[in-house]
């Protein structure tokens, strides 16, 4: 559905990658009183099932996971150029989940690819354009261990689907560990998605009947019971912070959770309005003061406005339809954008107040829409962040001064 012609071109770059590049303009199906869907095709980077999973904003670029195929996928928002890269002689599949990180200290402008079947961290430098990798082999192998990453402080962080741990790396050091979720789950399928509120994250519960919760300072576990919003397997995937609450996007549960982490008070609201039944969205993000989540199986486009309670929805049909279409959001300048798994284009969606004409690119901001605010003030011992006086996590003394950020994978 890609209005216009594209070029391809192979091109082998530094001598150990291959680069297919696409021009694509966007096509538009939505009136600007439901803003504009558009989409941007995949197709000369890969095609079929299951291509890609998770997506994120850094710089004026969205990147996508390599999840069954082997690119990994760059769309730059100004130039509206999509870039499909493979790294030759390691496995270059994968991955599930990706975040971008800013604010870190010699570490900014890196993405970091949670290992889903893959057997290592995929890290990518936006500056330098390098690829490297960091075996995760100590705490899981095997197949669909972690899906969705997300950073706070000095490390990252990615949810256990099939592994028992907590998967944690400190990118300064080089050095992964992982803290075991066993006293809250066990088993497999248990969390997708994994975002950073204050000081603690938060996973989303798939078949875990728990909210999953990790306290930076302590580095504890714990959890909060979603029974009384639903039960049963595959209940959400993907989470996000707005304000001072989490949200999950819901799956096969008909309700969006909500958890206000100062309360403690968990609740949900029905989106059975928009669509119903099983695998509705994958992924969340906040944009403005709406909530957005990417269509799998549902065919539109949740939309929750936080400041009302309303849920409501845009049909992305003329974009794609089935299941599995798309599978992780993320927010960029006044844009979201959703990674394609079984669809074969790239959602994008331009919100009524911002929507202007298809071909137009409204240029991004830098910033990540939704960022969860810096840890509370370190306790005493954690004054020389560089010396490290306590090490509870692998260095969680270390990330105090940071202003961590998720930037909307699942």
């Amino acid at each position: 559905m890609c209005l216009g012609s594209r070029s391809r071109i192979w091109r082998r770059t530094a001598g150990h990658a291959f680069r297919l590049w696409s021009f694509a303009r966007m096509a538009a199906n939505a009136g600007a009183l439901d803003g504009e869907v558009a989409g941007v095709s995949t197709s000369s980077s890969a095609t079929g099932n299951l291509k890609w999973y998770g997506i994120a904003a850094l710089g004026t670029k969205v990147y996508s996971a390599p999840f069954g195929v082997e690119p990994f996928l760059f769309y730059n928002t100004v130039t509206e150029q999509l870039t499909g890269e493979i790294w030759r002689g390691w496995n270059g599949t994968g991955w599930a989940g990706i975040v971008g990180v800013v604010g870190m200290a010699g570490l900014e402008d890196t993405v970091y690819a949670a290992p889903h079947n893959a057997e290592q961290l995929l890290i990518y430098d936006t500056g330098t354009g390098q690829m490297s990798h960091v075996s995760t082999t100590a705490f899981a192998t095997g197949r669909g261990k972690w899906v969705g990453i997300a950073a706070l402080g000095y490390n990252v962080y990615a949810a256990p689907f099939n592994a028992e741990y907590l998967l944690i790396f400190d990118p300064r050091r080089g050095q992964v560990s992982g803290v075991s979720t066993a006293a809250i789950a066990t088993g497999s399928r248990k969390w997708i998605g994994i975002v950073a509120l204050g000081s603690k994250l938060y996973a989303a519960p798939y078949d875990a009947q728990h909210l999953l919760i990790y306290d930076f300072w302590t580095g504890q576990v714990s959890g909060v019971s979603t029974a009384a919003v639903a039960t049963g397997s595959d209940k959400w995937e993907g989470i996000t912070a707005f304000g001072d609450k989490v949200y999950a996007a819901p799956h096969k549960a008909e309700h969006l959770l909500i958890y206000d982490p100062g309360t403690e008070q968990l609740s949900g609201v029905s989106t059975t309005a928009v669509a119903t039944g099983m695998g509705k969205w994958s992924g969340i993000v906040a944009l403005g003061d709406k909530l957005y989540a990417a269509p799998s199986d549902a065919e539109q486009m949740l939309i929750y406005d936080t400041g009302t309670g309303q849920v409501s929805g845009v049909s992305t049909a003329a974009i794609a339809t089935g299941g599995g279409k798309w599978a992780g959001i993320a927010a960029l300048g006044d844009k979201l954008y959703a990674a394609p798994s079984n669809a074969e284009m790239m959602l994008v969606y331009v919100p009524p107040s911002t929507a202007t004409t298809v071909t137009t690119s409204t240029m991004p901001t830098t910033t990540p829409t939704s960022t969860p605010t810096a840890p509370a003030p370190a306790p005493a011992e954690c004054a020389d962040t560089d010396n490290g006086a306590v090490d509870r996590d692998g260095d969680s003394c270390s990330g105090y001064t940071t202003n961590p950020s998720w930037c909307g994978g699942v």
